[in-house]
């Protein structure tokens, strides 16, 4: 789908999954992809891109509704 985004760690699971999928969704896609030949930029949903039945905006509320974790978070770069 794209190049490596790196790792993240989290204590709060909903916050690292939704700070993977915003990493995701910001990176430009792998050259010769489906995503590419389909024209998706960085910044487009990448995900209902090739899943149209996905609905992440639902998908990512139920998670919060959940009580599981919070959708905030805050990116920390180690190097």
């Amino acid at each position: 789908m794209v190049p490596d985004i790196g790792i993240l760690a989290s204590q709060d699971v909903i916050a690292c999954d939704k700070a993977s999928y915003d990493l995701v969704e910001q990176a430009v896609v792998y050259p010769g992809s489906e995503l590419e030949k389909k024209g998706i930029k960085p910044g487009q949903n990448k995900v209902e891109s090739i899943y149209p039945d996905v609905n992440t905006s639902r998908y990512w509320k139920l998670c919060e509704k959940s009580g599981l974790g919070n959708l905030q978070y805050e990116l920390e770069i180690i190097s």
